[in-house]
């Protein structure tokens, strides 16, 4: 009877415990899901923050300029190689464009932190600070 019951108790303990594993693998799961999903907001948000830098520079003239922080690591591309007034971000699989009315020019490529934005007769360069 005792060796019964504790066999009991051991199958009911290794349920439990594989329970909880699962539990756990899932709610890491749900951790990372969580993460990206706020990091492709950020990107958004800080993707949007400077296009509008950029339309303000552009429309301002030669000599403007502007900071703006950008703290996603974006690949800069232009999606079409014959026109420098559109450009495009890309960030883990999230992708956004926008076309400006002028050119816009960037040196390195992920730009990464505080962005200096120049308007430089008529082209927006974007440089790391």
């Amino acid at each position: 009877m005792k060796a019964q019951l504790s066999l009991e108790y051991l199958l009911l303990t290794v349920v439990i415990l594989a329970v909880l594993f699962f539990a756990v693998a899932n709610l890491s799961k749900l951790n990372n899901a969580a993460t990206l999903t706020v990091d492709s907001y950020k990107f958004k948000s800080d993707a949007q923050n400077l296009f509008n830098k950029i339309d303000e520079v552009c429309i301002l003239g030669n000599g403007n300029r502007f900071s703006a922080p950008f703290s996603s690591k974006a690949q800069f591309i232009y999606p079409d190689s014959s026109s420098k007034n559109i450009i495009g971000f890309n960030f883990s699989g999230v992708y956004v464009e926008r076309k400006f009315k002028c050119n816009v020019a960037f040196d390195s490529n992920p730009l990464y932190g505080e962005v200096k934005i120049e308007n430089k007769d008529g082209v927006v360069e974007l440089t790391n600070n």
